[in-house]
């Protein structure tokens, strides 16, 4: 069996730094809380098949510090992770970028509780948990984001078709999935493809997408 690619929170450190992003001692004890809440409370809810911290660390979390290889953090202020589940992406780059304000949207009632505990429980106060369908989000009026992430939500075609909607203006999908999945870089798909880059965990990349501005 390999080894993790990340096997505890200095190496975390170190990647982030790698990857641009230079934690500062409350990041990291941050980071270091939500990786153990995540550990031990998430999987016996089935919100995570993580289980054991350097898993969570590695598989989780860390897959989220690429961001930087695609948009320009500044251009950045309104984020939501669409289908949030245990809230480890949109909670890693709330801690990340403490600037930016992140909504996890999640549809299920169970799973909204759990990220609100957790938003509690971590402190962070540039987070908010919205309980909400993505597509009844997309159609609603909702406010838009400049930064809309997606991991696992549904099929190519359709994440996406739940994604663009919720981009504002000069808004930024970014989209963790498999390197084989070609939906998510077919010229099929309804957001134009921009670029993509891999992540520290071996076969998932994160792919960048530009809604379209209307004149």
């Amino acid at each position: 069996m390999k080894p993790l690619p990340i096997s505890g929170y200095q190496q975390f450190a170190d990647y982030a730094q790698a990857q641009g992003w230079s934690l500062s001692d409350d990041q990291q004890q941050r980071i270091a809380d939500l990786a153990q809440w995540l550990t031990e409370r998430a999987p016996p809810l089935g919100l995570s098949k993580y289980a054991d911290l350097p898993s969570v660390l590695s598989y989780a979390m860390a897959p989220a510090l690429v961001i930087s290889d695609l948009i320009e953090p500044s251009e950045v202020r309104r984020v939501v992770d669409l289908g949030a589940g245990s809230g480890a992406l949109g909670l890693t780059l709330s801690i990340i970028q403490s600037g930016w304000e992140v909504t996890l949207m999640d549809r299920s009632s169970n799973t909204a509780t759990f990220l609100e505990w957790t938003v509690q429980w971590l402190g962070v106060e540039n987070v908010t948990v919205r309980h909400e369908d993505a597509a009844a989000a997309a159609t609603g009026g909702v406010a838009r984001y400049d930064l809309v992430c997606l991991r696992a939500v549904a099929s190519a075609q359709q994440a996406l078709q739940l994604a663009g909607p919720l981009a504002g203006p000069g808004g930024y999908v970014v989209a963790w999935h498999q390197a084989e999945d070609e939906g998510f870089c077919s010229p099929q798909s309804p957001l134009p493809y921009t670029a993509t880059t891999p992540t520290v965990v071996p076969g998932l990349v994160a792919s960048l997408y530009r809604p379209q501005i209307m004149s």
